[in-house]
């Protein structure tokens, strides 16, 4: 995690819309360049609702965590589209993980600090 995400409470940092909590996978496909395409939309029940107010865009880079397992990072991934109920993450081919598109798995995405976004950009 990066600096400024430490000593933080999920729920601030929901609030300050760089995390969304109580995601649920609504579909997954397999994208440009073998990239996996996941669909995540908020878990409720009947259907879905809107996300909370967020200042996630398209291209941000963005972790994935399982909700249940509180630190594990699953897989980091690039936001190709983010819509009022859905947002929808890329993720390379090397990532060889498992998500569940079982309603009762929830998960949580964190937009990532920008020097991981400058790491990247400097490969």
């Amino acid at each position: 995690m990066g600096s400024w995400q430490e000593n933080i409470s999920l729920k601030e940092l929901q609030s300050r819309g760089v995390c969304l909590l109580k995601l649920q996978v609504s579909s997954q496909r397999t994208g440009l360049y073998g990239r996996l395409l996941v669909t995540l939309e908020h878990r409720r029940c009947g259907s879905a609702a809107a996300l909370p107010s967020n200042s996630f865009t398209s291209g941000d880079i963005v972790g994935l965590y399982d909700a249940a397992n509180e630190g594990t990072q699953l897989a980091t991934g690039i936001l190709t589209r983010v819509t009022q109920k859905s947002v929808t993450v890329a993720f390379d081919e090397s990532h060889d993980f498992q998500l569940s598109l079982d309603r009762e798995n929830s998960y949580r995405l964190l937009k990532l600090a920008n020097d991981v976004t400058y790491k990247r950009l400097k490969k």
